[in-house]
């Protein structure tokens, strides 16, 4: 048997990350980082909360800065940054970048 893949007999007892061809759903790989967005713009849509902040309702401008950049933290920073948000720092548990005009989570080091 193969490591991991469709034809994994213990594939068929996944609840999550199950294989396509086993019934698995296409977005499952962003799903977590996207669920955090649709909270975030909840939370920043509730026009009484932001009056009481001093902020405008909406993601359009927000300064925002995500902790931990593997799959929910890259999703996450990938979501908000199409929302009109801009990311202005990313840490890990090692390092962290910032840049006050935003981060584009998809650059890659040249």
């Amino acid at each position: 048997m193969s490591q991991g893949g469709d034809d994994e007999l213990n594939a068929m007892a996944a609840v999550t990350g199950k294989p396509l061809g086993f019934g698995g759903i296409s977005g499952r790989l962003e799903a977590t980082g996207r669920g955090v967005v649709y909270g975030i713009r909840e939370f920043c849509n509730d026009r009484a909360l932001m009056d009481s902040i001093g902020l405008k309702p909406g993601l359009e401008g927000k300064r925002v800065v995500i902790q931990g950049f593997g799959n929910v933290g890259y999703h996450t920073a990938k979501f908000l940054s199409e929302s009109g948000a801009r990311v202005v720092a990313i840490s890990e548990h090692n390092s962290a970048v910032f840049a006050a005009d935003g981060l584009d989570p998809d650059a890659r080091e040249r």
